[in-house]
């Protein structure tokens, strides 16, 4: 049985003030801005953020490569021999390779990577890399139960990697701390996910070859070579870059979407984003006003959840993250997922899931601290206090 307890807070987590960095824009004439960024953290840094005013206004990144990164080698070999890695795989698991092929096939369907000719395969041959790709289940997902990793960590010949010649980033990510307390202030809340946020995000053409995979969806057939086109699962930079773009659609629309704005900089994590209020009237208006702001890049908000049935009911079923159910029940069955913590919507608890510890004798601080470890709490809910 999980541990179960509501938690009640009203503390305040104004962050402590840090500059990891400092940027500039500049704006061209043509319709497009150019925002660099200079990383004090880990050297000198550059992404560039291009939008063009004729486009839909999704975000165009540059990744940012480090100066002094050695030139690329072969990285052709490794990529196929992991795709026939893969391939055994396949043949020991169907299903494996029936949902690989699906998310595959997505990712050409949508856009997300385009097919390379045999003429476009001799082009930039010593400027661009091959990514490994790899599965990764997530089990407890709704929408998608395997997911497909780019393996930026991957090594060329001389033994470096894409991951290596990439700056991480300054650390502008909100923390996970202070938004989950400010989850917890107000009565109404709600919490949704950004659908494919990553690649919702396109990079800049002279950047997708070093984004280049191989795969076929039959081993018999000869290996054909992709090139993806958006911000990617696996490089050490794409949680930057995103989390950067959220920052930049905030600042662009801040006069149009004053109160949005300020949510998106500051109650996102990653792709949730979860903000309350004392009044229903106020969290429906600014779910209408995020809905409107996220459209402007093209970014679909998904799996909403809320303590809020007006809320709710104002939303597709197919966009909520449960089935319909009456608030008032006070049902004890629904649970959503909020930044890795159970809630239940119903009752508006936090409850913990715990696997069965292990026994022993005499227990000690460090075998009481080992297995503490192993629950992901990040409000330290049940952390023991010595």
């Amino acid at each position: 049985m999980p541990c179960r307890r509501t938690v009640h807070t009203t503390s305040s987590d104004k962050p402590c003030p840090r500059r990891f960095g400092h940027s500039r824009s500049l704006v061209h004439g043509n319709g497009q801005f150019i925002h660099h960024t200079k990383c004090r953290s880990s050297g000198r840094s550059r992404g560039s953020f291009l939008r063009h005013s004729h486009c839909d206004g999704t975000y165009i990144v540059e990744y940012p490569f480090k100066e002094n990164s050695p030139p690329i080698h072969q990285t052709l070999q490794q990529a196929c021999m992991r795709l026939k890695f893969m391939e055994k795989k396949f043949r020991l698991s169907p299903e494996l390779k029936e949902q690989y092929t699906e998310f595959m096939g997505e990712y050409l369907t949508l856009g997300h990577m385009e097919k390379l000719s045999a003429q476009q395969r001799q082009q930039n041959t010593g400027s661009c890399f091959y990514l490994p790709h790899h599965a990764v289940f997530k089990p407890d997902s709704i929408t998608t139960k395997c997911r497909v990793v780019f393996d930026g960590s991957s090594k060329d010949s001389s033994c470096v990697s894409l991951n290596h010649r990439l700056h991480v980033g300054p650390p502008i990510q909100r923390d996970l701390f202070a938004v989950s307390l400010r989850f917890r202030q107000h009565r109404f809340v709600f919490c949704v996910d950004i659908e494919k946020m990553f690649r919702g995000i396109r990079v800049s053409k002279e950047h997708t070859d070093f984004q280049k995979i191989v795969w076929r969806t039959d081993e018999n057939a000869p290996i054909e070579h992709y090139r993806l086109l958006t911000v990617t699962h696996g490089l050490t930079s794409s949680p930057f870059l995103a989390v950067r773009v959220l920052k930049q659609l905030a600042d662009d629309y801040k006069n149009e979407f004053p109160i949005t704005s300020h949510v998106l900089i500051n109650d996102v994590y990653v792709d949730d984003i979860l903000t309350a209020y004392n009044s229903t009237e106020d969290l429906i208006k600014t779910k209408d006003e995020l809905v409107s702001l996220l459209t402007k890049a093209k970014f679909c908000l998904r799996k909403w959840s809320s303590n809020c049935w007006p809320l709710l009911s104002t939303l597709p079923i197919e966009l909520r993250e449960y089935n319909p159910v009456d608030l008032n029940c006070k049902s004890i069955d629904t649970f959503v997922k909020v930044l890795g913590v159970q809630w239940n919507p119903c009752t508006d608890e936090l409850s913990l899931k715990i696997k069965s510890m292990k026994c022993v004798k005499e227990p000690t601080k460090r075998s009481v601290l080992s297995e503490m470890s192993k629950i992901y709490d990040p409000l330290g809910i049940v952390w023991p206090r010595f």
